[in-house]
C-alpha cells in the first residue's frame, strides 16, 4: 500500500560491473578439476572429521577425472540460501527439481557444478541430491580462483533465484560469455533477455514457476546440442553486455539528484 501511494518514485538502479581485459589463460576441464581438487583438501583439512559434501565431492571428482564427455557444463556459482536455492529443492517426481535438472542434463551428455555454501540445511540437501545423481558435483565452500574459472568454463549459468534486487553473479559470468538461465525478477530481468543474450523464465506461483523452469532448461541444452551456430550467438551477445558503473553513477544522479 505504502508503496502504491509512491508511484512513480520507486526506481531501481543496477550495479555495475567491471570490464577489465580477460587474462585468464585457457583452462581445461581437466586441469580445473585438478585445481578443485586440491582446494577441497584444503578445505577437508581444516576439520577434525570429514564433511559428506567434502567426501563425495572428491569421490565424484576422482571419477570425473577417468571420463570425458562432450555435452554442456552447467554451473552455478553463489551462497546458499531460499532467495537462491527455492525452486532447486522443490519436490518433483519422487526427488527435487535440481535432481530433475541433472536427470535432463544427463539426457544431452550433461554435466552440473554447483559451487557455494550458505544455510545448512540446503548444504545437506544438495549433498544428497549430489549423492543421487553422477553428473552432478557440488562444492561445499567458496575458493577465488575455482569461481572465477568456473564462469569461464561454463555452457550455461544456472540462476533460478526466487527474487534478485540486482545479481552479480550473472554479470560475472556473461562477461564470461556463459549465457544465463534466469527466473525473470527484478535486475536478472533487466540484465539476461530471453533467447537475445540468454533464457529467462517467470510464472504466477511456485508450481508454475518450477515447470517453466524445467522447460527453459530443457530448451537451453537442447539448442546447445542442436544449434550451436545459434547458442554461441546468444554466448557472444552476453559477452557483448555492458553494465558499467559509468552507467550506475549517471543512473544515479538523473533518478535520485535530480
Amino acid at each position: 500500500m505504502q508503496i502504491a501511494k509512491r508511484h512513480g518514485k520507486l526506481v531501481g538502479i543496477l550495479n555495475g560491473c567491471e570490464y577489465p581485459a580477460m587474462n585468464i589463460q585457457e583452462t581445461t576441464l581437466p586441469d580445473y578439476l585438478v585445481l578443485v581438487e586440491a582446494e577441497l583438501l584444503k578445505w577437508m583439512s581444516k576439520q577434525a572429521v570429514v564433511q559428506s559434501s567434502h567426501y563425495i565431492a572428491h569421490q565424484r571428482l576422482r571419477a570425473w577425472s577417468k571420463s570425458s564427455w562432450q555435452g554442456p557444463l552447467i554451473t552455478s556459482v553463489g551462497r546458499l540460501t531460499d532467495q537462491k536455492a527455492l525452486l532447486l529443492r522443490q519436490p518433483f517426481a519422487n526427488a527435487l527439481v535440481l535432481d530433475e535438472l541433472a536427470k535432463l542434463a544427463a539426457a544431452n551428455s550433461g554435466r552440473i557444478i554447483i559451487l557455494g555454501s550458505g544455510d545448512k540445511y540446503l548444504e545437506s540437501v544438495f549433498t544428497q541430491v549430489m549423492a543421487r545423481n553422477e553428473n552432478l558435483l557440488y562444492l561445499s565452500g567458496y575458493g577465488q580462483d575455482i569461481g572465477d574459472m568456473l564462469y569461464h568454463l561454463g555452457d550455461l549459468f544456472l540462476m533460478p533465484s526466487s527474487f534478485e534486487p540486482c545479481g552479480i553473479s550473472q554479470m560475472l559470468a556473461m562477461r564470461a560469455g556463459q549465457p544465463c538461465l534466469v527466473h525473470q525478477v527484478g535486475g536478472l530481468a533487466d540484465t539476461v533477455k530471453d533467447l537475445e543474450n540468454g533464457f529467462s523464465f517467470s510464472g504466477e506461483d511456485l508450481a508454475e514457476q518450477v515447470s517453466q523452469l524445467l522447460e527453459k532448461f530443457n530448451f537451453a541444452i537442447n539448442m546447445y546440442a542442436d544449434n550451436q551456430t545459434q547458442y554461441q550467438q546468444l554466448a557472444s551477445n552476453a559477452a557483448a553486455a555492458r553494465y558499467t558503473w559509468l552507467q550506475a553513477a549517471h543512473e544515479y544522479i538523473d533518478q535520485l539528484y535530480q
